[in-house]
């Protein structure tokens, strides 16, 4: 929001009422689950409305604007000034991390590759499953979903190129994957013989993790106290005329672009240990539910937990590779072997 105070000079404040929808809605857009079309509905779920009009009357978000929001750098804390067409780093507090708007970035760059923009942007009138997760192994384009509405075939394909000839495009039953994909959701459930185990590998893994970024996370926070401590004294120095305008500007300027920097890889640190305990703690929900949670879930959910679940899913041909986030990758590998061997490619599993 924009204010005035006493003097008359403008500021910048968060609207903490909007703040967190914004925040979830570039989290939701940067998984790649989610297309434009969703966040539409989604910011009208939560009343986020726009009111920058002429009339002043404020109006449900469009596309448009969740798409212009998204790439905008004055969320994670730069300013871009169109008449010297580049970003300057702003004072103001941020809404979100450097490392989320790139996410989201990347995730817009590759909906547009290979022609797909509109089907991978744009909110569908049919919902598939597998909408914009999966790509074709052999020429890197998103592989598309069509529902066959005939009489006698009501079925849903995913649509992908022949491996031996990529002029010509393969049609893959969607369920036929969709039962690969449960196949992994099965494998996920953990007798209870080998779950104390699980627990106590994952408790390590978590306290490493933890250790790494708090470390990491003392130090910048050290850093910027530093820094923070060169401004103050900048500051006392120009005021006690010790040094120019121009100089205490110039200075000013480098130490705030530093702090800034610093700022940003701390919350990426943050954000990191934050995400790694939220998929521990969703890695136990699902472990014994996962099956039947997929199989009881709608279209919404089921792409959820596909996201949350699997990494870099890919067809080859009619053959479905992919790579398992961790640490389902572990889970998965524990209740098949019911023993503690780890292998190096034990994230890495293809369909028979």
């Amino acid at each position: 929001m924009n204010i005035k105070d006493d003097s008359g000079k403008s500021h910048v404040i968060i609207d903490q009422t909007k703040a967190c929808v914004i925040q979830e809605m570039f989290e939701r857009y940067s998984t790649g689950t989610y297309s434009l079309g969703d966040l539409v509905k989604f910011a009208k779920d939560r009343c986020l409305t726009n009111n920058f009009f002429k009339s002043g009357v404020e109006r449900p978000l469009a596309k448009n604007a969740i798409a212009l929001m998204l790439k905008n750098p004055f969320y994670y804390g730069e300013m871009y000034i169109k008449k010297y067409k580049k970003s300057y780093p702003h004072k103001y507090e941020t809404i979100i991390s450097k490392a989320l708007y790139d996410e989201c970035q990347i995730v817009t760059q590759a909906r547009s590759m290979a022609n797909n923009r509109a089907q991978a942007i744009q909110s569908s009138k049919k919902e598939f499953v597998f909408r914009s997760l999966i790509k074709c192994a052999v020429t890197g384009r998103t592989v598309s979903s069509d529902r066959k509405e005939a009489k006698k075939n009501k079925n849903t394909y995913l649509i992908t190129w022949n491996p031996e000839d990529i002029s010509k495009k393969i049609y893959i039953p969607e369920n036929d994957i969709l039962e690969e994909v449960a196949k992994v959701f099965k494998a996920i459930a953990i007798p209870e013989h080998i779950l104390e185990e699980i627990t106590k590998r994952l408790q390590q893994s978590h306290e490493a993790e933890n250790e790494y970024h708090t470390h990491a996370i003392a130090k910048l926070r050290k850093d910027e106290d530093l820094i923070q401590g060169k401004i103050n004294r900048l500051l006392d120095l120009y005021l006690e005329k010790g040094i120019s305008e121009d100089m205490h500007g110039k200075k000013n300027k480098a130490l705030e672009q530093e702090l800034i920097k610093n700022r940003v890889e701390r919350e990426m640190h943050e954000g990191a240990d934050e995400d790694f305990k939220k998929t521990l703690i969703t890695a136990f929900q699902l472990a014994n539910r996962a099956s039947e949670l997929f199989e009881g879930s709608k279209i919404l959910e089921k792409r959820e937990l596909i996201n949350f679940v699997f990494s870099n899913l890919s067809l080859k041909g009619r053959k479905l590779e992919y790579t398992l986030r961790k640490p389902f990758d572990m889970l998965v590998e524990m209740s098949e072997s019911e023993a503690w061997l780890p292998r190096k490619d034990s994230n890495l599993r293809q369909s028979d």
